[in-house]
C-alpha cells in the first residue's frame, strides 16, 4: 500500500519525506546531549517493544502499553514543557539552514584573539561553543546579549569588577547569546587540586552536553579546552586555534 502511494506522485512524496527527515534531524540535533534525548531514546525503545508485541500477538504487553501511552504522553508534556518551549523558540529564532551550513572559522579566530589577550592579562574567562547538543537552558541562566562574536566584547565581558565577568559566555553559531551563565560543576574527583571553579564548570558542562569550552585561568593565565569531560591544558593561541578548528570540522 505504501509503495503504491509513493509511486502515485513520487516528486511530491520525496519532498514530503525529505522535509520530515530534516525536521527530525533538527529536533535530534537540538536535544542531543540533553536529558530529554535520553527520554526520547527510552520512548523509541518502548515503541519498538509495542510494534514487536503486536507482531507477536503478546496480548498482555499490548494491553499494558495501550493503556500506558496516553498517561505517558500527558506526563511528558507536563514534565518537559520548558524543553518544548525552548525547542519551538529556537526554531523561530534561528534559520535552520544557517544552523546546518554555518562556517565557524571566523568565530574561532575571534575567540582565539580574545583568549590570547585575556591570557596575557591573567583575566579569567569561560566560553562555551554550542555544537550538537543545545545550550539554551544554560543561556537562560545568564544575561541575554544576542550580539555578533567580537573580541573586544568578549574581553570587556570578562574584565574584573564588571557586572557580567563572573560566569560563562555561551556562543551559538556566530553570536554571543548570553553572559554570566551558570554551568554544572563536575562531581568527579580531579587529580589536580589546583583546578578551580571555572575548570570544574567546563568539565561539568562537557560531561552533560556536546559542547566545547575554552577556559582561561585567572591565577596562571593558561588556556585550556574541555570537551567530552576531558581537559586539555597549557595551550598557546596557535594550539587553541588548531584544536577548535579540528573539533568543528569533525562535526
Amino acid at each position: 500500500m505504501w509503495l503504491h502511494i509513493f509511486l502515485s506522485d513520487p516528486l511530491r512524496n520525496i519532498l514530503d519525506v525529505s522535509v520530515l527527515w530534516v525536521l527530525i534531524y533538527y529536533v535530534v540535533k537540538v536535544l542531543r546531549g540533553t536529558r530529554a534525548m535520553q527520554v526520547l531514546q527510552g520512548l523509541l525503545l518502548l515503541l519498538g517493544l509495542s510494534v514487536f508485541a503486536r507482531w507477536a500477538s503478546l496480548y498482555t504487553i499490548n494491553w499494558v502499553l495501550d493503556n500506558f501511552w496516553p498517561v505517558l504522553l500527558i506526563s511528558l508534556v507536563i514534565l518537559f514543557h520548558p524543553e518544548i518551549r525552548r525547542l519551538l523558540a529556537g526554531i523561530g529564532r534561528r534559520s535552520l539552514f544557517r544552523t546546518l551550513l554555518r562556517d565557524q572559522s571566523e568565530t574561532v579566530e575571534i575567540v582565539v584573539k580574545a583568549a590570547s589577550l585575556l591570557s596575557k592579562k591573567h583575566i579569567g574567562a569561560l566560553v562555551a561553543f554550542e555544537r550538537e547538543g543545545s545550550l539554551q537552558r544554560f543561556v537562560d541562566t545568564g544575561v541575554q546579549i544576542d550580539g555578533m562574536v567580537n573580541a573586544d566584547l568578549l574581553t570587556t565581558i570578562f574584565t574584573p569588577h564588571t557586572p557580567l565577568h563572573d560566569g560563562a559566555v555561551v556562543i551559538q553559531g556566530d553570536r554571543i547569546s548570553a553572559a554570566a551563565c551558570l554551568f554544572p560543576l563536575t562531581e568527579r574527583e580531579l587529580a589536580d587540586k589546583s583546578l578551580g571553579t571555572r575548570h570544574r564548570a567546563a568539565i561539568g558542562l562537557t560531561e552533560e552536553v556536546d559542547a566545547i569550552v575554552v577556559v582561561i585561568s585567572e591565577e596562571t593565565g593558561t588556556i585550556s579546552v574541555a570537551i567530552g569531560g576531558r581537559l586539555t591544558r597549557d595551550l598557546d593561541p596557535a594550539q587553541l586555534r588548531h584544536i577548535l578548528t579540528r573539533l568543528f570540522h569533525r562535526r
